[in-house]
């Protein structure tokens, strides 16, 4: 990565913040760019789409997985904060960062605190 090249920056800790279409293309380019999310220490998101019907065209993406799939996914090697007043859309991703004892791994919090 070009910016961790820079004299001082090598250890420097990366995170990524987006809302609305552009927090989904977040989360692609964490899993589908390693040298961006094998290197995030955070994302923070706000206002996600529940589903990919709903959010930025990415053609035949539910064939395989769906948002909250991409956000179990993400939340593997990166601290996910998701700002959202309806934590009940986020199930899936919550259950699985539970079931395998990813404590503070994902936090859905009010968007009011953010």
């Amino acid at each position: 990565m070009l910016f961790r090249s820079i004299d001082g920056f090598k250890n420097a800790q990366l995170s990524l913040s987006a809302g609305h279409d552009m927090a989904t293309i977040a989360l692609y380019a964490a899993l589908l760019a390693p040298q961006i999310g094998a290197r995030c220490e955070s994302i923070e998101l706000n206002h996600v789409v529940p589903s990919s019907n709903e959010g930025p065209d990415f053609l035949n993406v539910q064939r395989f997985l769906d948002v909250p799939q991409l956000l179990a996914m993400a939340a593997e090697n990166s601290r996910v904060v998701l700002y959202d007043d309806q934590s009940s859309k986020w199930t899936y991703p919550l259950a699985v960062s539970k079931a395998l004892g990813w404590r503070d791994h994902l936090q859905v919090r009010p968007t009011t605190d953010h």
